[in-house]
């Protein structure tokens, strides 16, 4: 085998064993659960952040196989029919996660029993929740590795770049869960509510703008044109990492800990 199968094998593995790890450190290290008592930051978040992402995306194929949206809003690669064609495919995926990802936080994180930050608070549960895409990715990465016909031409940096990108991914999922443990704590509707619309737009915002870019260059990939293609993928990168971690800065200085105080021991 060729380095660069090798090499993008070895980038899959890290992604496959990298968020269960991380997810024990943020346990053990943070210990959010035992300060919190919230089942949403325990032992289970992970998991249960896990399951509800596969319900969040169960949803969103239950849509997609009823029609929506229709196919011919997705077909566009330049100019107007572009930008159609991407906010059309974000809109789905970031109206069901923000859905299911708030409607579970108020079970989740409702009783505020912590001074903890949200972000802090969510962590476990948007480790878990990030989790499985880019277990997902690292999966098929193998396999396109496995039936990969001999003498077959890799990029060893679409597999770095594909590692950036969950990296960044879960940034964005942690900003976006703070922002559901905030809203399920908040004492103010109108606060809840504003944090769930602003999760939505981010949400499909950022995930537009990263399609905008990803679309043209999976089409020049699928023509040959690897230079062109690793140009596209790495601006992409860039943009989605530039907005990504600007989501989690803005979380972590304009979200706050619970106005309740803990209930004394």
């Amino acid at each position: 085998m060729h380095l660069g199968p090798l090499f993008a094998a070895a980038c899959a593995v890290v992604e496959i064993l990298a968020p269960p790890a991380l997810a024990v450190w943020v346990l053990a290290t943070l210990r959010t659960g035992e300060r919190s008592g919230l089942v949403g930051a325990g032992a289970w978040a992970p998991i249960i952040g896990a399951g509800l992402f596969v319900l969040a995306w169960s949803i969103e194929q239950a849509a997609r196989a009823i029609g929506l949206p229709p196919e011919r809003w997705l077909e566009g690669w330049h100019g107007q029919a572009l930008a159609i064609a991407a906010i059309s495919a974000a809109t789905l995926p970031a109206v069901c996660e923000e859905v299911v990802r708030f409607a579970s936080a108020v079970w989740l994180f409702r009783s505020p029993r912590t001074r903890m930050h949200p972000l802090i608070l969510s962590a476990p549960f948007a480790i878990g929740w990030g989790a499985l895409e880019c277990i997902r990715a690292g999966v098929q990465t193998l396999h396109d590795v496995h039936v990969s016909a001999p003498g077959s031409v890799w990029l060893p940096e679409l597999p770095v770049l594909q590692l950036i990108e969950r990296f960044f991914a879960l940034l964005l999922q942690l900003a976006l869960s703070g922002a559901a443990a905030q809203a399920a704590q908040s004492r103010r509707e109108g606060r809840a509510l504003a944090l769930f619309s602003t999760a939505v737009g981010v949400h499909l915002a950022i995930d537009a703008i990263a399609r905008a870019i990803a679309l043209p260059a999976a089409r020049s990939l699928e023509a040959g044109d690897l230079v062109r293609a690793l140009q596209r993928y790495a601006l992409m990168e860039l943009v989605f990492g530039v907005l990504a971690g600007a989501a989690f800065l803005t979380a972590m200085t304009r979200l706050r800990p619970s106005e309740a105080t803990p209930p004394a021991a």
